[in-house]
């Protein structure tokens, strides 16, 4: 739906400054797994794993389960090799990259739907 996809677009920012971001990386990087953009979604999990590393923290099991399917997914579609170079680099990202990132995933989500 696209007031969905614009009220998701208008969120992100405001949640990822305020430090959640974190929590919202495998959700979309499921949903870029699943619109074939194995790549941002390979560096959406990376990012989520440095956050969990950095902060000694683990994904709770709905995080967890999340980005195991795009794991997957991507895994299915690409191969092992291209994607843990870019789940490496996805774990060198920043906040505001990663942010970008996400944000281009839900973009290109939403022109799929207008489309």
């Amino acid at each position: 739906r696209p007031g969905a996809a614009a009220a998701a677009r208008e969120a992100l920012p405001l949640t990822w400054r305020s430090g959640w971001g974190y929590l919202l990386a495998d959700g979309i990087a499921l949903l870029a797994a699943g619109a074939g953009r194995a790549e941002a979604a390979s560096r959406l999990l990376g990012y989520a794993d440095a956050w969990y590393a950095r902060h000694g923290d683990m994904r709770q099991p709905n995080e967890a389960a999340l980005a195991a399917r795009a794991a997957e997914r991507v895994d299915i579609d690409r191969g092992a090799a291209p994607v843990a170079a870019w789940r490496a680099q996805g774990r060198e990202q920043d906040d505001a990259a990663a942010l970008a990132l996400a944000l281009s995933v839900l973009e290109g989500l939403a022109a799929e739907v207008q489309g």
